[in-house]
C-alpha cells in the first residue's frame, strides 16, 4: 500500500498572537507518532507566509484522529491553530483524491471518512 498524505497548512498571520515556536514543537511532536512514516515541512508566501506540515501515513482516518485530539483540542494553542491551519487528506491518487478535514474559514464544511 502506498501511503497517504496529510497535509497541515499554517497562516500564522490569521492569529498574531500565536507562538509560532509552540506551533512548531506541536507538529514536530506529530511527526514522532507511530502512524506517521515519513514527515516534511515547507514554507512559502502567498497571500501572507504560510507553512506546510507534511505527514505520510498508511491510516489517514487514525492519524487525522490523533491530530484532532493532539493538535486541534483542549488548548490555547488549539484554538489557536484551528482559526491558522487548514488540513487536507490526499489519497491515493493525489489532489484527484482528496478531502478538507479542517478549514480556518468556518463557512467551510468539513469532509469526512467513509
Amino acid at each position: 500500500m502506498e501511503p497517504r498524505i496529510l497535509l497541515i497548512q499554517l497562516h500564522p498571520q490569521r492569529v498574531p498572537t500565536l507562538n509560532l515556536e509552540q506551533a512548531r514543537a506541536a507538529f514536530a511532536k506529530l511527526a514522532q507518532h507511530p502512524l506517521v512514516r515519513g514527515s516534511r515541512v515547507t514554507e512559502g508566501e502567498e497571500e501572507g507566509p504560510y507553512l506546510n506540515f507534511e505527514y505520510k501515513t498508511d491510516d489517514l482516518a487514525a492519524l487525522w484522529d490523533e491530530v484532532k485530539s493532539s493538535i486541534y483540542d483542549g488548548s490555547l494553542l488549539a484554538f489557536q491553530l484551528q482559526r491558522a491551519s487548514m488540513a487536507i487528506a490526499q489519497g491515493d491518487e493525489g489532489w484527484d483524491d482528496y478531502l478538507v478535514l479542517h478549514h480556518f474559514d468556518p463557512a467551510i464544511e468539513p469532509d469526512e471518512f467513509v
